[in-house]
């Protein structure tokens, strides 16, 4: 398949975090000192029939691998199915053994599933004979998902969505959730949330998912997103179905090899090269004190690794089989910086504004109430010097009788010292 030009970028970040899924048995050491692996939250956006279905087809010739391989997990367990719906309509095939229950490798998923199931295929998305970075056994693979229409996935979801933005959150670092549930259907214990997806939708849907009340998440600065560009009153071209064969074999059989890509990849010349980009970037928000800058800039570079080491790894096959390091080109750190770039404008551009107006909204209702009072402020104001009718002058009493009774009790607090009939303030306002 070949994507006009405007396109071609949404396809390279499509395609980046499907490749990446196959190379989920990798990872790489990042300049905080920390291992992450290959992990993506990718949203095209854009208005219905706005050029989003190309992405259906890439999604079919690459991720061809994954579905065949769950073909026989989801076969099993269609049969299973039928066997327990036999049983119990069935009273003399109720008393029969049942069968045993296995737990099979599926990592194509659907938006529409429940918690319950997500938790289970993560938890049963394993690989026995590889090794996770600290060098235990077995390594959790990523599940994958393709969702054509956000609004569909909200729709079916509407229950349980909170549950999956916590899961979304959690995957973009690798991060652990846990459940622990009375029913027989719960799969209980603590799971490696990873999830990679890439998901269509309109910018109405994308506004019912990130909603202004919990755009301070985090969430939206882990997604990668393209807005499709506008294609008002604009004729699509007429054409006949072409199809390249080789091009598709190709892209069919590219995720098979890089399933045997396993361990750290190492990349030196472009964590460093990361790391000056994120500094620079740190260094233009402090100076211009743009505070959005800095919110969006800090998981960039992370993006930027991601997406770079999936381009060098498809360029490098051979070695990147064999554990050695990876070279990288002049080319490889201006892709880098490429992604960087779009991804941080992208991320400012469609939630900029919603993070700036709720983090004012949050700072308007944590303002601390300073303490304030009346005598203090009085006390403060009065000169060095007071008699009983300085007070009275100064509106703090009404009376020579109360301002006798108030130097008094300020005598006995400490706060002035009588001399004759005039006192004298021992501080310039009252200590706290």
């Amino acid at each position: 398949m070949t994507l006009p030009d405007h396109l071609k970028l949404a396809g390279v970040l499509a395609a980046g975090a499907m490749f990446g899924t196959y190379l989920t048995r990798c990872w790489w050491e990042h300049f905080d000192g920390k291992d992450y692996r290959l992990s993506y939250l990718v949203y095209i956006v854009g208005a219905a029939a706005s050029g989003k279905s190309f992405l259906t087809e890439m999604d079919r010739l690459i991720m061809a691998p994954i579905i065949a391989s769950d073909r026989v997990g989801r076969e099993w367990e269609r049969q299973y199915k039928e066997e327990m719906k036999k049983r119990s309509a069935s009273s003399k095939d109720a008393k029969a053994a049942a069968p045993d229950q296995q737990h099979p490798c599926i990592r194509y998923v659907p938006s529409t599933i429940s918690n319950a199931m997500l938790y289970r295929r993560l938890t049963d998305a394993i690989d026995q004979d590889a090794q996770t970075p600290d060098g235990q056994s077995p390594l959790h693979l990523h599940i994958y998902t393709m969702e054509p229409e956000l609004a569909t996935a909200l729709r079916a979801q509407q229950g349980s969505w909170a549950g999956k933005n916590d899961l979304e959150l959690k995957s973009f670092h690798n991060e652990y959730a846990g459940v622990d549930y009375a029913n027989d259907q719960s799969v209980n214990g603590i799971i490696q949330v990873n999830w990679n997806q890439v998901v269509t939708g309109t910018p109405e849907s994308m506004g019912r998912k990130i909603k202004p009340s919990m755009v301070l998440d985090g969430l939206v600065t882990r997604l990668v997103l393209f807005p499709m560009p506008n294609n008002d009153f604009t004729m699509i071209d007429r054409r006949q179905a072409v199809r390249d064969h080789d091009r598709e074999c190709f892209l069919r059989s590219v995720g098979i090899t890089l399933e045997q890509v396993k361990g750290e990849l190492k990349a030196e010349r472009l964590v460093d090269f990361c790391y000056d980009y994120e500094k620079q970037l740190t260094d233009e928000a402090r100076l211009e004190e743009d505070y959005c800058l800095d919110y969006f800039r800090k998981r960039i570079p992370v993006i930027m690794m991601r997406y770079a080491l999936v381009r060098m790894v498809l360029r490098q096959l051979d070695a990147a089989r064999m554990g050695e390091p990876l070279e990288v080109r002049d080319d490889d750190l201006e892709f880098a910086r490429l992604i960087g770039d779009w991804c941080l404008m992208t991320q400012m551009r469609m939630f900029g504004n919603m993070v700036m107006e709720a983090q004012e909204r949050e700072r308007s209702q944590f303002v601390p109430r300073k303490r304030f009072s009346k005598v203090r402020e009085a006390y403060a104001r009065l000169p060095k010097e007071i008699k009983t009718e300085t007070l009275v002058q100064e509106g703090i009493v009404q009376n020579l009788n109360s301002a006798s009774k108030t130097l008094l009790r300020w005598l006995d607090d400490g706060l002035v010292l009588k001399q004759g009939k005039v006192y004298i303030k021992l501080f310039n306002e009252i200590p706290v």
